[in-house]
């Protein structure tokens, strides 16, 4: 079993800009919940991500 105390993106490489800033990602979709579950996963591995109003 998983040790709980640990995310799925632990052991993913965090993305980054050479001074340190995160990459960001516009995520536009037609489907709100799809969108939001790519927005989430984004975020969880550290990326900025917007999407639109």
């Amino acid at each position: 079993m998983a040790d709980a105390s640990h995310s799925m993106t632990d052991n993913l490489p965090r993305l980054a800009h050479p001074d340190g800033s995160p990459i960001r990602a516009l995520v536009v979709d037609d489907e709100t919940s799809l969108a939001e579950l790519v927005s989430m996963g984004l975020r969880m591995a550290g990326w900025s991500v917007t999407t639109p109003a």
